[in-house]
Formats: C-alpha cells, sequence, structure tokens
C-alpha cells in the first residue's frame, strides 16, 4: 500500500554552514565579487565617459560604492536562493523508493547522469539553467542523502510529500 510507505518517509534538512562553493557563504562571495564589480564598473564607465573623467577618479568616487551597494544587496537573497542544502530522508524497505524520487526528479527538470553503486547523480534540465547545480542521491541501508539547490530540492521534497522529523 502506497499511502502507508508514504507516511513512515521521514526527512530532516540540515544546512550547508560552512564555506565551500555551493554554501550560502561561498554564493554570497562569488556573487557579491563578481555582480558587484560588474555593476561598479559599468557605472564607473556611464558616469566618466560622456564627461571625459579619469575613469579611476570616478571609480574610487562612485564606482566603489556602487559595487559594495550593488554586491550586498543583490547577494545576499540570491545566495540564500541557489544554496544547496543536504536532505537525509529515513524510508521504509519495501516499496519502490528510488522510483518514486527519480519520477519526481524529472517532474522537476532533473535527469540521472551516473548511477554508480550507491550513488546517482542528477543534471539539471537547460530549462533550469546552470545556477540549479548537480543534485546527489547517495543511498544507505534504510537512509538516503540528497544534496542540491535549496529550491529544486524543496520541490522534490513537497512533490513527493514527505514529512519532517
Amino acid at each position: 500500500d502506497m499511502n502507508s510507505n508514504e507516511r513512515k518517509i521521514t526527512y530532516t534538512i540540515r544546512p550547508n554552514i560552512t564555506f565551500t562553493p555551493r554554501s550560502y557563504w561561498g554564493m554570497f562571495t562569488f556573487l557579491f565579487l563578481y555582480f558587484g564589480l560588474a555593476m561598479g564598473l559599468v557605472y564607473t564607465f556611464i558616469f566618466s565617459y560622456p564627461h571625459l573623467e579619469n575613469f579611476g577618479t570616478v571609480f574610487w568616487n562612485i564606482g566603489f560604492w556602487i559595487f559594495l551597494l550593488s554586491g550586498v544587496l543583490f547577494a545576499t537573497p540570491m545566495a540564500y536562493l541557489l544554496r544547496n542544502i543536504t536532505t537525509i530522508v529515513n524510508y521504509p524497505p519495501e516499496g519502490a523508493f528510488i522510483n518514486q524520487v527519480n519520477t519526481a526528479m524529472a517532474q522537476i527538470g532533473y535527469y540521472p547522469i551516473s548511477d554508480v553503486s550507491d550513488t546517482i547523480t542528477y543534471k539539471p534540465s537547460l530549462a533550469n539553467g546552470l545556477a540549479a547545480g548537480k543534485m546527489i542521491l547517495q543511498k544507505d541501508n534504510q537512509r538516503v542523502v540528497i544534496t542540491g539547490s535549496y529550491h529544486f530540492l524543496k520541490k522534490l521534497i513537497k512533490i513527493l510529500g514527505w514529512k519532517p522529523a
């Protein structure tokens, strides 16, 4: 009976608080530096070119502050949305649990690219974009650890109807 199995499935979310490339602070640093610097340089060019002023002087007077402000304002919410989290799922041994996960992954636009031993790696479709990143599912006895993008992992949990532990 599918409903009795679904009631037994529970999950726990473990946020990644270390400084790794897909953690909150890793994404914040990446977005802050690249987006903020790009905005600072663009606005410096916009303010210096028509008036033929020195690029360096305009950067330190205007561009640097735009770099800081736009970097913080853009990176703070986007790093929260693009960060990776880890979900630990406890599931009953009977049933087609992995098939249900594969079907739900396809519904949110993730497709398996490798299935080696007890690890399945999923890649996002082009519609999800490159920012979504890969999802990795590691199987254990009665436990599965899924690491992936916060937004898409929340969608997966909602589709499968898992309950918090």
